[in-house]
């Protein structure tokens, strides 16, 4: 036998659904806040990356001027030594500059990693000059022609890339922020939408299940005290409470129905003894007038 129990869990389960749909759709766009947060961050990422790199390759210029004054062997060591920490650090952020470049800049990246490769082999150059020959060579070296080119080329290039990166997290930005914007106006909005629905399609399947029943069998029970009995009692055929109250009310019925016959029977039969009883008491009395007239 099915019950209004069931039907209350039903009830619930609609709210609970509602609940859920919303909780799926702040979740998909938490999701997104977070993932347009992660692009942000690489994005920043990769200019950090950059900036470093670039300073690098700057504080490794400014190195190699060491190699350049030195006048005896140990200042061209101390020079030396300085490049090839230098040189260290250059290699370091090269590689975490290649590994965060995004994919749709690789070709360029790998066009900087090049420049910083063959920037490095001439200040490695540099140092080994300032040390096997003089700080006169080592600055011959590291100001040729060849030296100048591929200085300003990785210059060149690493601004280039700043600057391009500087729009792309701009863009990033932008993107970001307007996204968080319409998903704090989209998240209430359709939270209070799918909660609405929820309770409006609650109601009307609590009306439509349970309250309309009740309030028909109500009419009907109104309807047999005051007497009327010749009315059909709907949702005999439901198979809950609902359905048992509708049958006890139909037993209901046909008993006040038979209780109603019987007393029009009752009030039938005692009207037929009253016109008994007048009739004889008619007959009586002109019996008496008679007997009266012939006496």
């Amino acid at each position: 036998m099915r019950s209004i129990r069931n039907k209350i869990l039903g009830l619930i389960g609609i709210v609970a659904a509602g609940a859920a749909i919303a909780l799926a759709f702040a979740l998909v766009a938490l999701s997104g806040i977070e993932g347009m947060g992660h692009r942000v961050s690489r994005q920043n990422d990769v200019a950090l990356a950059t900036e470093r790199l670039n300073v690098a390759v700057n504080q490794l210029s400014e190195d190699s001027r060491l190699a350049y004054m030195a006048r005896n062997p140990n200042e061209a060591k101390n020079a030396a030594a300085a490049i090839e920490k230098g040189l260290n650090q250059l290699n370091d952020r090269l590689k975490i500059f290649t590994a965060i470049v995004p994919a749709n800049e690789r070709e360029r990246a790998t066009k900087i990693g090049q420049l910083v490769a063959e920037f490095a082999g001439i200040r490695a150059e540099t140092a080994k000059l300032a040390q096997e020959v003089s700080g006169r060579a080592a600055d011959a070296w590291g100001n040729s022609e060849a030296s100048r080119r591929n200085r300003a080329a990785l210059i060149e290039e690493l601004g280039g890339f700043s600057q391009l990166n500087e729009q792309a997290g701009n863009a990033v930005e932008a993107e970001s922020s307007d996204y968080v914007a319409r998903m704090r106006m989209l998240i209430p909005l359709t939270l209070l939408v799918l909660l609405g629905i929820s309770v409006a399609a609650a109601i009307a399947f609590s009306r439509r299940a349970i309250v309309k029943p009740l309030l028909d069998l109500g009419g009907v029970m109104d309807r047999l005290i005051a007497g009327d009995t010749a009315i059909e009692v709907p949702h005999m055929q439901r198979r809950d409470e609902i359905g048992a109250m509708a049958r006890s009310v139909s037993v209901l019925r046909e008993t006040s129905e038979q209780v109603a016959l019987l007393q029009q029977q009752e009030q039938a039969a005692a009207a037929a003894r009253l016109a008994r009883a007048q009739s004889m008491e008619a007959v009586v009395s002109d019996v008496g007038e008679v007997v009266a007239a012939a006496a």
